[in-house]
């Protein structure tokens, strides 16, 4: 049902699935993708917390919190969110050290957020992720390392030279 977007009938059959086995992780992960697919974000929210509890060590759930989170500038939830990401697999989710370097310099953890900020450097090699340059700019600014910052925002507007922001940047 889900992936013919019926999504109130994926939901209902979800639903169902849960209230049989509460501890059903994958339903509950599901049913929380269906419900942010409908813009239910609370209930989407609850329902990836609830896959968590039946199984903390499901990433999936983690990059749903993670996105919601970064979508309601809801820092400190993305600083821990990511942060369990991370402690339970810290090779794979490049992009959670993005996410948690910019919570943690939203949090005005500036050494958290270069932490993570160098961590996802040294595993992106591909530069997949372009804005960790500018995000590396951004704390290197806020420690006054102004020549640093300076070269992260160069090699941002290498990587990304078309960039919406790439005007802005050359500014700075």
């Amino acid at each position: 049902a889900f992936q013919d977007v019926k999504l109130p009938e994926a939901e209902k059959f979800l639903q169902k699935a849960v209230e049989i086995d509460p501890k059903f992780a994958a339903a509950w992960y599901e049913l929380g993708k269906v419900q942010q697919q409908n813009q239910q974000l609370e209930h989407a929210h609850e329902s990836y917390l609830k896959a968590l509890a039946a199984d903390a060590k499901f990433m999936a759930p983690y990059e749903q919190l993670a996105e919601l989170a970064v979508n309601a500038g809801r820092w400190r939830e993305l600083a821990d969110t990511t942060q369990r990401l991370l402690e339970l697999d810290p090779i794979d989710h490049p992009a959670a050290y993005f996410y948690n370097a910019v919570a943690n310099l939203k949090l005005d953890k500036i050494d958290a957020a270069e932490k993570s900020a160098w961590a996802g450097e040294k595993l992106d090699t591909d530069h997949r992720y372009p804005k960790r340059e500018q995000l590396l700019a951004m704390i290197l600014a806020r420690k006054r390392d102004y020549t640093a910052a300076a070269e992260h925002i160069r090699r941002y507007l290498q990587l990304a030279p078309g960039a919406d922001d790439a005007a802005r940047m050359r500014v700075q």
